[in-house]
């Protein structure tokens, strides 16, 4: 197993595995990052522990899904603009874009499964079945229950211990019979979780998504120079107060305290960027 603390945000964000996603600090109340990783064959375990909020935006990996389980009840966890609520586990499908946010500290676990591993068991990945769509990817959220919350964590937990205690665990037979244990666990997840593909109630998903995707183009074609506020609204032709409500849905804050964490995050990269230019 592979245990690293970090008291860096940035450092800790870079080691994170299975996305590829921009992560900004929000909220920090410990300044500690903590990120425990194991592989068996091509399956990725990780247990992350963090002081602080963050909003983490971009895609899944189109190799593979990505079984995101939250661990502190107390912390609202929005994924997509939709809480991730008790007894509930986020699919991050194939190449699906995600936003997810939590305004304090807290901790979760997460399972990565290549796509081919899951054909091998037998899972219609493009059929009802798995409930994957190449062609339209989703963020998805599906309701479980106490007992497989349960079960997902006891998996990693057990996989990462396991991992930090025995040497050359991840090729032993207990490594292999704990790697098909979590992909049985997986597929029945995909099965499971054919019926997430729920319709939304409110401002369609679509429209809202199209919004933040013109406002992402708008920040970073004028990266490194002020953005207000008005750019926004002008581009996307919203309200501010719609737009505000968009924001808070999809991230827990406002629009101007988003261009903000993006401000402060590029310049904290820029820093860090040119001191070890430096030195």
């Amino acid at each position: 197993m592979n245990r690293r603390v970090y008291d860096d945000f940035d450092a800790f964000s870079a080691s994170v595995r299975d996305v590829d996603a921009t992560m900004m600090l929000n909220n920090p109340v410990h300044r500690s990052w903590t990120i425990e990783q194991a592989t068996i064959d091509d399956l990725d375990f990780q247990l992350g522990r963090l002081g602080s909020g963050n909003i983490l935006e971009g895609q899944s990996w189109s190799a593979g899904c990505l079984f995101y389980l939250p661990l502190t009840p107390s912390v609202p966890y929005l994924a997509n603009s939709r809480a991730i609520e008790r007894n509930q586990i986020l699919i991050l499908e194939p190449g699906c874009e995600f936003h997810l946010s939590t305004a304090s500290p807290h901790d979760w676990c997460s399972i990565f499964v290549p796509v081919y591993r899951l054909q091998a068991l037998g899972q219609t990945l493009t059929g009802s079945s798995a409930g994957l769509d190449f062609k339209n990817p989703q963020c998805r959220i599906i309701h479980t229950n106490s007992q497989v919350v349960t079960q997902f964590y006891s998996i990693v937990s057990h996989i990462l211990q396991a991992s930090a205690s025995a040497t050359q665990f991840e090729t032993s037979p207990r490594a292999i019979a704990a790697k098909d244990e979590a992909l049985r666990f997986a597929g029945l997840l995909l099965e499971h979780g054919h019926v997430g593909r729920s319709t939304q109630r409110g401002r369609p998903r679509i429209v809202r998504e199209e919004v933040l995707s013109l406002c992402r183009s708008v920040i970073e074609g004028k990266r490194g120079q002020p953005i207000r506020l008005g750019d926004l609204t002008g581009v996307t032709g919203i309200s501010e107060r719609a737009l505000r409500t968009i924001f808070k849905e999809y991230f827990g804050i406002g629009p101007v305290r988003y261009l903000q964490l993006r401000r402060l995050h590029e310049l904290r990269r820029r820093l860090q960027s040119a001191g070890s230019d430096r030195s």
